[in-house]
Parts: C-alpha cells; structure tokens; sequence
C-alpha cells in the first residue's frame, strides 16, 4: 500500500481532521455498500489497488483546496444570519433554490461541502435575502443604473451576453461586476460616439435644418450610417440619445459639408467669370482650394499655367463641358503641383512620371492632358538649352493608346517573389504602420491607413478575391485581445500562438463570392501569417478606437485609395526595377496563371476549370493567361497558394502509405487484396452505405482500394487532394474518388469513409455538432422508435468521429477555437446525455483527450 492510499475509516478521519471514526455508514460499509454516502465517497476518493478500493490522501487536498465545509460558510454569516438559517437543512434549501450542488457525507455542518467557486453565489443571495449590503441586481435594477428604459433589458442582455448569476423560479439576479463591465462599455461608446459621429439632430443643427444626408454622401464610403448602440439610448446632462436609431461617421460628413461650400464657390465663380473671363475663374478656384506650386519648381509652374491659358482660350464648348473643362485643370494642377513639390518636372526620372502621374489610378483625361504638357515642355526645354532632362520622351507611352484597353498581364515570377518578401518585412511594416496609425489616433492629416494596405496586401496574395470582397473583411471580436494597444505591439512580438489564432479565426468563417455568391475559404500561407497578424492587430487597434461601431477591418476613408495616396505610402520603398503597380486584379490574374501552371505540372491534366472550381473565381479569365512556372519554383508555389491542412482516414491512409509503399515486400499485401477484391469491390460499397455501423468495415475496404492503387495513380490522388482540387458533393469535403465517381447517391459526404476534411471543414464540424447534440437532445427520449434512437446516436457519433481526427491533425488547443464553448463545453454536452452508448451501434472510442 503506497503512502498515498488508505483505507476507508482512515480516510473519513483525514477528511474530517478528527481522531475517530463515528460514522456508521463508513463503519459498516461492508455491509451497506449501496448506501449513497459509501457511493459518494468512492466517487471523490476512490481508487482501484490489487483488487482493493482504497482511498486517495491526494485526491482529498485537492477536494479540501476546492471546497469549504457547511461549517466553515456559517463563519461567513454569523453576524447577520439568524439561527434558523445556519442550520444545515436551511442553507440546503438556499442551496437547492438557486442550483448550487453541495457534497453531503453527513447530516452535519462539517460532513457538507460546497465548492468555493459557489460561495460568492450563495453568501450574496443570503445577504440580499436579508437585506445586507450585498452585489446582486434584478435586471430592472441593472437597466434603471445605466439610465436605461426596461424595454431595453432583453436586447441589451442579449447583444453583450449578460447571463444571470442566480436564476430562480420567480426572479433572475446578476452581480455587480456585470454592471460595471456594462457601465465601462457604455462610458466608452459614449465617449466615442461624442468623438466619431453626428445624429441626425447634429447634421441639421451644423446644415441650419436646410439640408439632408444624400445618396452620394454615400458613393465612394465603405461605411457611414450604424445602428444606434441600445446602451447608449440614454440621456445626459448635454445630450439626449433617448430615441436616437441611427449614428453617422463624422468624417464623410465633414468632407460632404466642405463639399456643398466648395460648390457653392465654383458656382458663384462660373457666373462671376465663365463668359468674361474663364481663365481667370481657373485662377480664382485653385487659390480657393489653396492649391500652388513651390518655389523649387517655378519653371514647371510658369509653363502649366501657359498651357492651361492657352487650353482654356482656346476651348469653344457649351457652358456645361466648359465648366467641366475647367475644374479638370484645376485638378490636375493640383497633382502636379503636389508631385513637383520638391523640383521641376524636367528633373525627374521615366519611372518616377511613369509611377506618378501616368499611373492606373489617374484618370485617362488627366493622363491625355499631363501627356501633351510633358510633350510640348520636352520642346521648350530643347530651346531654352536644357540639354539633360531626367526623361527620356520617347520611353512615355502616349495614354491615348490606352483607350479602350484592358491591361491582362500578370506578375513575372521574379516580381512575385520581390512582392511576397517585401511584405512579410514585419520590421518595416510594423513601425510604418504602427506610425501611421498613432497619428490617426491623434487626429493629425492626412491620413494613412498603412496596416490596412498591408493587409490588403497579405490577403491579395493568398487569395483570388475582388477588392470588394477583401474590403469587406470582419474585424476581430471584441473579446479577442482586448487589451492590445499599439504601445504593446511596438514594444513586444506575437507569439506563434496567437498568430495561429489569428490566422485560425479568419479560416474558420464562412466567406461568401461577392458576385457569384459561391462558398469560398480564407487562405493563408505559413511565411505571411505572421506579416497578417500583426497587420490585423494594428487595424483593430485603429478600428476599436476610431470606428468602435464598424464590424469589419478596414477604415478607408476613401475606397481608391488602395490605387492612389494609401498604395503609395505603403510601396513607397518597394524596391523593383520599372514601373511596378500593386493592383488587385492584376494579383488574381497572377495567382490564378500560377495555380494553372502548378496544377498543370503536378496532375498532368488540364487545370482551368478545377482551378476555377478551387477559387469560386470564374470571372476571372485565365483560359488566354499563360506562365511556365520554372520547376525548382513549383513546390514553394504549391505550398504558398495551397495550405489546406488536409486530415482524417483517407488522407492519413494514402500520405502513409505513399511513403512507405516503395519500401514494402507487395506480395503477402497484394493477395490479401485480392482476397477482398472478391468480396467487396467500390461498387459494393453502395450496398454498405445505409448501414452506419459498418463505418469501420467500410475504412477498412477504402484501406485496401488505397493500398491496391498503382503508386502513380495514388500519389497522383494525394497531389489533387493536397491542392483541393478533388471535390465532393459537399463544400466542406474532398472526396478519394471525386463527386463524379461518387458511388452513394445522395448519401451525406459527412458520413462517408471515403471524405476528406481540412482545416476549413472545422468551422462546419462545428456547427454541426452542436446541432445533432440539439437533435440528440430535444427527440431521442421522447421518439418510441428504436431505430430512431440508433440513427441519433450514430450521427453524433460521425461527428465525434470528425473532431477527433482535427484533433489528432491540429491538437486540442488550436481545435478548441473553432468550436463554440469549446471542447469541454463539448464534453460537458455529451455526458449530460443519456443513453448514447446503449444505443451506438458503431464501436465507442475515447475522442476529446
């Protein structure tokens, strides 16, 4: 006998702490096995030694660190409790009231425990029973302290899952720290609302009640009008948010404000000098926007305002094209000007024109006149005997032939490569983005949202989506990192924990094709996960504090941005020889042109259609887009663009046997194949399917199909496994012989041996665990049928089955994150549900370990 273990009535006496043993039920035992307090005991401190139950010293420390005695909780209410209610019969009816268990070995104060995790419960109840000073609150009491109507209790529960900390039959209690959390959180969006948005009371006081919130107001902004926050609905000393439903984000207002003034100027302009002076209305309205040259560039400035003189004298057009005409100038010099802050245009190299004012983003009818400004200077600076002009005219494509051209050229390999090095240089990006976002945060223009085009970016080039699509990417959940801040993330770096984490939560949601509403998954490669981590943190950052109503991560003030002043911040030190432009379209095109050489390469088959398939991408045209992956380059593409994680029996079967099948004596394999083959062929597996106990039987049969393939045809099946390019009837499998070959019918991929999941199939397993435990729950007592309870209890156990391969692939930790309640809420689940195994008729096998 270890010093660890001991008998029964040694055991009482530890527990107790005290010299003998009286009670009669632990004296006899023996006799009375059955008696529930001899049960009880064994439970809690039991343990099987040689054929003998002994009992644990070990387990009682941890069972006195976890519990106080009835005894001891007395002490708590001496002074306020009256004699009744410190009896032991009485603190078990409060006990029973409010659903706290107690541990009872005895009808004695001392014999009964309760776990100290339920003392702060029941001492508070017993206070407000007798009217102490105590921390529990009705919901009405919480609603009436935060200012609150009682018509706003259950949605203001509900939206910040405020679960009551005693509930009994008549009333629910919550406890104070509730309040304060919800009190913080009021403060905060109050605070925040004051700082970030307009009501609409607001907007007509800043108008003099004369003008409304347009459509327009609303073009080119991400976002602008929020629901009206319900803990918010209250009034103050300087403000009355009573009835308040609708919030509007400041800064697109103010931009819509300044834009009424600036019209109201260019009209009181054009009718003061469009028919008597119209170049003089240009000069009126570049000194109103304040726009001007500087005095490094007096050259370039003398010889633009020359050729908009001429321009514009010579232009004979109806008054609306004339106006039209004139505030194109009036733009256009303020680029230019902004470009040759620094020195003249003559100056500046091919590719630094190239790059700023012949780009994608500016506009063709900029680009035509820029073009013809350039062209005549290039002459006059001939005549005035400059000799050596930092461009080369010749090397400056006319934007005239742009016109009515889609540019369908992708990134070379070289540049590729460049682009992804570029972007996981987290020290680079890091400072810049944290820089720019504690200026934002300070309120200092312009704004830059740097971590927003690194994520942008980060995404891009995992991803085939639309820039819409990428725009539209959700912000991380209030309870995740709650307490970041930029100073942290300055001062410290990610774990490869949390970076997983990150990267996990974004692979488990459900992403939806913006134009052809297909299912699509979030892909992220090992080398830019942490690049993509860090830039979300320091979008939410960002997001948190200045748009604390917005659900997703991007805070563009203007959407183009990702081609103008955002994009060239952020590649500002990219360095590649040309004229390199990040574009979206452009990306897809590359990642789709690689992925059809990658396939192309690795399948032998022809790969357009499953790439398409892949991506949920099919307006974007690869059929004419062609690029020669080099060889040595295909394998660090495949694993870039195809990180599917795959798992579970088939795929763990045929990544096993792929290499261990070159090293195998065949001949005893290949007759016990052959052995089978007579029994069961894949066509016979059609008369297996509706048997769902025979789920091994089929594993075993799939078993053999995978070890009879030529090792060419199986490594052939891994290859399309691997890219996600062998799909099932279902979006969140892949399927051993593919939808086409299916021999089911229309049984349910989830189900079947011959499925394979990956990492994406996650955030589906967990749904639907939840569900057929809901399922399992509401209907296997009350149905009669017996082969009901049979289907019940399999379908349960198909998705156990599902978890325990994640598991297994992933590890518990990173699995827990997918899964609602996590997996011991799971656990919790199943062992509060009853007759689960009497009724599988499939083997029980330990899975949540």
């Amino acid at each position: 006998m270890e010093h660890n273990d001991m008998p029964l009535t040694r055991a009482v006496m530890y527990l107790f702490n005290v010299e003998n043993c009286t009670l009669s039920w632990a004296l006899t035992s023996r006799k009375n096995p059955h008696k529930q307090e001899v049960i009880d005991f064994k439970h809690y401190f039991g343990e099987e030694v040689n054929g003998e139950i002994l009992y644990s010293k070990k387990k009682i420390d941890t069972f006195l660190e976890e519990h106080i005695s009835f005894e001891q909780f007395v002490e708590l209410i001496k002074d306020f409790a009256s004699e009744r209610n410190k009896k032991i019969n009485a603190i078990k009816e409060k006990c029973n009231l409010i659903g706290i268990n107690y541990v009872s070995f005895g009808n004695r104060l001392n014999y009964t425990f309760l776990l100290k995790n339920d003392v702060d419960i029941l001492l508070e109840y017993i206070k407000r029973v007798n009217k102490q000073p105590n921390k529990l609150y009705t919901g009405d009491e919480i609603v009436q302290e935060l200012g609150l109507g009682r018509d706003k209790k259950e949605k203001l529960f509900e939206e910040y899952n405020i679960v009551p900390f005693i509930t009994l039959k008549i009333d629910k209690y919550f406890h104070e720290e509730q309040l304060l959390y919800l009190k913080k959180i009021q403060q905060d969006l109050l605070h925040k609302i004051k700082q970030h948005y307009y009501t609409y009371a607001d907007i007509k006081e800043l108008t003099g009640g004369r003008r409304q919130l347009t459509p327009k107001l609303m073009e080119d902004q991400d976002e602008i009008l929020y629901p009206f926050p319900v803990i918010c609905k209250i009034k103050g000393e300087d403000y009355d948010y009573t009835y308040n439903e609708t919030l509007i984000s400041k800064q697109p207002v103010q931009d819509w404000i300044q834009k009424i003034k600036d019209d109201m100027k260019k009209a009181e302009t054009f009718d003061k000098y469009l028919h008597s002076n119209p170049y003089q209305a240009y000069l009126e309205l570049i000194d109103y926007f304040g726009i001007k040259f500087s005095d490094t560039s007096e050259f370039t400035r003398f010889h633009w305002m020359d050729f908009v003189r001429r321009s514009i004298n010579k232009a004979n057009q109806e008054e609306k094209k004339f106006k039209s005409t004139i505030i194109l100038f009036v733009n256009i010099t303020d680029l230019l000007s902004k470009f040759c802050h620094q020195k003249d245009i003559f100056k500046f190299s091919t590719k630094a024109i190239l790059l700023g004012l012949f780009e994608e983003a500016v506009p063709l009818g900029w680009q035509l006149r820029l073009f013809s400004f350039i062209f005549n200077l290039t002459e006059v600076c001939r005549q005035a005997g400059i000799s050596k002009l930092g461009y080369d005219i010749k090397d400056i494509p006319n934007p005239k032939h742009k016109i009515g051209v889609q540019d369908k050229t992708i990134y070379t390999i070289d540049e590729f490569f460049q682009l992804l090095d570029f972007v996981k240089n987290i020290p680079l990006h890091k400072e810049k983005a944290i820089e720019a976002a504690q200026k934002e945060m300070r309120g200092e223009k312009p704004i830059i949202n740097y971590a927003n085009m690194w994520t942008y970016a980060t995404i891009l080039l995992n991803n085939a989506w639309r820039s819409d699509d990428v725009l539209a990417f959700p912000k991380l959940p209030e309870s995740f990192f709650p307490h970041i801040s930029l100073e942290w993330l300055k001062e410290n770096e990610l774990s490869q924990d949390d970076t997983i984490f990150i990267a996990d939560y974004y692979r488990g949601l459900p992403y939806r094709h913006g134009k052809t509403n297909a299912k699509r998954y979030f892909t992220i490669s090992d080398e830019l996960m942490q690049p993509f981590a860090y830039a979300v943190l320091i979008s939410t950052v960002i997001q948190r504090e200045m748009h604390p109503l917005s659900d997703r991560l991007f805070a563009l003030v203007h959407k183009h941005s990702i081609y103008t002043y955002n994009h060239n911040a952020f590649f500002q030190s990219f360095d590649s020889e040309g004229n390199f432009i990040f574009r979206g379209l452009k990306t897809n095109r590359t990642l789709m042109s690689y992925m059809v050489s990658v396939v192309g390469q690795l399948t032998k088959r022809n790969p357009v259609e499953l790439v398409k398939f892949l991506r949920s991408h099919s307006d974007i045209e690869i059929t004419n887009i062609y690029l020669e992956v080099p060889p040595d380059k295909v394998d660090e593409i495949s694993e870039h663009l195809f990180s599917l994680d795959n798992f579970g029996f088939v795929y763990d079967s045929a990544t096993t046997l792929l290499f261990q099948k070159d090293k195998e004596d065949k001949s005893k394999q290949l007759h016990q194949v052959a052995l089978l083959k007579e029994q069961y062929t894949i066509e016979k597996l059609e008369g297996l399917a509706g048997f769902l106990n025979c789920i091994y039987e089929e594993r075993n049969i799939v078993s053999d199909i995978i070890n009879e393939m030529p090792i060419e045809e199986l490594k052939l099946k891994h290859t399309l496994l691997k890219l996600g390019l062998s799909p099932s009837k279902s979006e969140d499998f892949q399927c051993l012989v593919g939808e086409e070959n299916c021999p089911f019918g229309t049984r349910a991929c989830e189900g079947c041996a011959l499925n394979v999941p990956n990492i994406h199939t996650l955030s589906s397993i967990n749904h639907r665990i939840h569900y057929k435990l809901s399922e399992f729950e509401r209907f296997f007592e009350t149905t009669p049928l017996e082969g009901e309870k049979t289907r019940l209890a399999n379908q349960l156990f198909i998705e156990r089955e599902l978890l325990k391969f994640a598991i297994q692939k992933f590890g518990r930790e990173r699995v827990d994150r997918f899964i609602t309640g996590g997996i011991d809420g799971i656990n919790q689940r199943f062992s509060r549900i009853p007759g689960f195994k009497e009724y599988l008729t499939i083997e029980e096998r330990d899975v949540f370990q």
